[in-house]
Parts: structure tokens; sequence; C-alpha cells
């Protein structure tokens, strides 16, 4: 059953933690535990005249097939994506997934998988502690563009020639896949598409202008790329939150975490 608190479970012994926010300390039996740790996935900044912004990357992810857990009640926090900045840390207990940067005009940030960089020096894609790097922008004209977001088990892409960085893909847990990076935005061209596991498609400026995507809640996704052609400016997008999933027993259930 899923309560208003954002507490997804069922009596086989799997407990699903959705809702992007501090749960505080939730009381446990203590033992051995399967646990899976999502953090919110990178946003993409603001576009101004002329630029390409890199994609975000995937939020970090901790999997532990065999978690031992002494005390009783332990603290839970699902970190929401970042709103046009990195996302924020999901925790259980002394597990922390960090955040995935964010994808900027010149060097994407450091996160759990590396935001995408931009179509500014110094262009480089930020590193992942947890994931992949995101890939590296360019500046050639009419296709200033942005690199892609990194994803759990893929870096981001270059951007090259007339096309901006696809988004690193993610990694699948309980038949879902997670923390796929943001695809780049390009000013015309192609622009990048977001990894698997919830990562947004970049934005496309020129006529007919195709608008970047936010990363996918509970996913973890990286946000795509904004892009301006001319003057003026485009607002950046939100990478998707988190989740974090407790099983024991060796139990399982369906259910699909974007619902």
């Amino acid at each position: 059953a899923e309560a208003s608190s954002g507490i997804l479970s069922d009596d086989a012994g799997m407990v699903v933690f959705k809702e992007a926010k501090d749960y505080g300390e939730i009381e446990t039996s203590g033992g051995e535990f399967e646990v899976l740790v999502v953090a919110g996935g990178g946003g993409s900044k603001d576009a101004s005249s002329y630029q390409g912004i890199g994609g975000g990357g995937g939020g970090g992810i901790v999997y532990n097939a065999i978690f031992t857990v002494s005390s009783i009640d332990v603290l839970v926090i699902v970190g929401d994506g970042g709103n046009k900045e990195s996302g924020a840390n999901s925790t259980f207990h002394t597990i922390v997934a960090i955040g995935g940067g964010v994808g900027q005009m010149t060097s994407g940030e450091s996160g759990g998988s590396g935001g995408g960089g931009g179509s500014q020096p110094p262009y480089t894609g930020g590193a992942g502690s947890q994931g992949k790097d995101g890939g590296t922008g360019q500046a050639p004209g009419t296709y200033n563009a942005g690199g892609g977001g990194g994803g759990k088990s893929v870096a981001g892409g270059d951007a090259g020639g007339t096309s901006a960085g696809n988004g690193g893909d993610g990694k699948a847990y309980f038949g879902t896949t997670y923390a796929g990076g943001g695809g780049g935005g390009i000013q015309e061209g192609t622009l990048g598409s977001g990894g698997t596991g919830g990562g947004g498609n970049g934005c496309h400026s020129k006529s007919p202008k195709v608008a970047a995507q936010n990363g996918t809640n509970f996913l973890g996704g990286g946000a795509g790329g904004s892009a301006v052609v001319s003057t003026g400016s485009e607002p950046g997008k939100k990478g998707g939150s988190g989740i974090v999933i407790v099983r024991w027993g060796g139990y399982d259930f369906d259910y699909d975490p974007t619902e």
C-alpha cells in the first residue's frame, strides 16, 4: 500500500521511500537488508544568447546486496532533483548517495554523476564520484552545444560537429533503470538525447524549437540542457528526484516507481 507519507510497502518485506523529503529516523528490527539508494539528478542552468548548456548528471547510486543494521532507528532521506542546480543527496543510515552535478554554460559540476560542460571555456564535464563523468561542450559558431550529463553506467557524450552530447545511460536494479544523464542543448543541429534511466532530452533552439526536458522523478535522471539561438534567454530544467528501496528476506513485488 502507498501511504500519504510517500512510503510504498508490502507485507513480503520490501519498502520503497518515494517522496523527496527527510523521513527522519525510521524504526527497524535491525539485521541484514538489501538496499538501493538513489540521489536526485542534476538540473541544468539557464542559457543566454548564442549558448548551449550541458545536461545534468544522473543521481549517484549506492547499492548493497547485504547491508547490516545494528541500530533500531535509521535515518532515511530521499533527495530531490536539482532545480537549475546539482541534485540533493539521498541517505539510508550510513549510506549516502551524492546528487548529480548540474549542467552548465562553462564546465559541468562534479557529483554522483558529472554534469555536462557547455559552450563557454573550459567546456569540460564534471567528474562522477558514484557514476560516470559528464561530456565536453563545444562552441563552433552556429553549433554551440553542451555535452551530455554522465549516467551511472556510461559517461556523457561529447558535443561534436553538428550535435550536442547524449546523456549517459543509467543502471538497472529491481527491474528498473535509474540515474541516466541529461542530453546537451544546442543552438542548431541535433540535440542530445537523455540517457536511459530518466535522463531528459536537451533543447534544440532554432525553429522549430524543441524545449529541454526535466529529468524523471523517482529515477534520479539528469535534466536536459537548454540553448539559445540568438538573443534572449532560455530557462534551465530540473533533475528527477531519487528513491530509497529497502528489501529483506529475498522478497520482491511488482511496481512502477514512476507512478
